[in-house]
C-alpha cells in the first residue's frame, strides 16, 4: 500500500460504514487505477466539512483525525487522542477527556507506588536523606519523608512528583533567587512554627520553569524541600542576607 492515495482514504476510519482494507496477491486480482480512485475519493469529499475523510488512521496512529467533531473541544492537539472515548469530564482540574483523566488515574497510582517504594528504601525515617550541593545557601539540602508528602500534596502534576527519583542529581540545577518570612494565618498564629523562614529555588522539570520551596528548619538547622510548584510570586522575595543559622 505505498500509493499516496492510501494516505488519504483507508478505511475503516470510525465512521460505522463497515468497510475494510484486505491485502491481496497481485497475480489473483487486477491492478485498479489508484489515481483514479484517489479523484473520486477527492471528487466525493470537496466540501470543507467532508474532507476529515481524507484519513488513514493507520498512519496517523489515531482513531478519529484531528478536527473530527465527536472530539471534545481542546483535544484534537493531544498527543493521544487515538485513544480518546470522546467524552469529556465536568470538573476541569484534570485531564478534559475521560480517557485521559482515567490514564492520568492509574498513572498516579504507579507513581504513588514507585514513590512510596523509592521512600523507604531512600529516606531514613528519622534522618532523612541529606544531599550536598554548594548552590544552597547552607551547603546541602535535606529530603524527608514529609517532604515527599509535601510535595505528592502541593500537585498533580506527574513529572514533578517524579522528580523526586532523581533528586540526587537533581540539586545540581536548583538555582537560587530569594527568601521569604512565613506568613501568618487568618488567626493570628504563625504558619509553619518549625519553619524560621522559607528559601525559593528556580529548577526545571521536564523542559519547564517550576519553584522548590525550601523551608528553614528551626530545629535542624537545615534547608529542607518543602514542595514544588509551578508558580512563584518573585516580586514578594526579598534578596538581602537572611537570619544566619544561629538566629533560626
Amino acid at each position: 500500500m505505498l500509493h499516496r492515495s492510501y494516505g488519504c482514504y483507508l478505511p475503516p476510519n470510525g465512521w460505522n460504514c463497515r468497510c475494510t482494507v484486505e491485502q491481496v496477491l497481485r497475480d489473483d486480482y487486477p491492478m485498479s487505477d489508484p489515481e483514479m480512485a484517489k479523484a473520486a475519493g477527492d471528487a466525493c469529499t470537496d466540501e470543507p466539512k467532508m474532507r476529515m475523510f481524507r484519513y488513514n488512521a493507520g498512519q496517523e496512529m489515531t482513531v478519529f483525525p484531528k478536527k473530527h467533531p465527536y472530539l471534545p473541544k481542546g483535544c484534537g492537539d493531544c498527543p493521544r487522542r487515538g485513544n480518546l472515548t470522546l467524552a469529556t469530564r465536568p470538573d476541569r482540574a484534570l485531564p478534559q477527556c475521560r480517557t485521559c483523566g482515567v490514564v492520568f488515574k492509574e498513572c498516579r497510582k504507579i507513581g504513588e507506588q514507585r514513590l512510596k517504594e523509592w521512600k523507604l528504601k531512600k529516606i531514613p525515617e528519622r534522618e532523612g536523606l541529606s544531599i550536598n550541593a554548594d548552590n544552597f545557601k547552607t551547603g546541602s539540602l535535606l529530603i524527608t519523608r514529609q517532604s515527599v508528602k509535601g510535595v505528592i500534596g502541593h500537585t498533580l502534576n506527574l513529572a514533578v512528583r517524579d522528580s523526586l527519583l532523581g533528586i540526587e542529581n537533581g540539586v545540581a540545577n536548583y538555582k537560587y533567587i530569594g527568601w521569604r518570612e512565613c506568613e501568618m494565618g487568618d488567626d493570628g498564629v504563625r504558619k509553619h512554627p518549625e519553619a524560621a523562614f522559607f528559601l525559593y529555588y528556580e529548577i526545571e522539570i521536564a523542559g519547564k520553569t517550576y519553584y522548590a520551596n525550601v523551608k528553614a528548619n528551626r530545629d535542624r538547622k537545615v534547608e529542607e524541600l518543602y514542595c514544588i510548584r509551578d508558580k512563584c510570586n518573585i516580586s514578594n522575595l526579598r534578596r538581602d542576607d537572611f537570619p544566619t543559622i544561629e538566629n533560626w
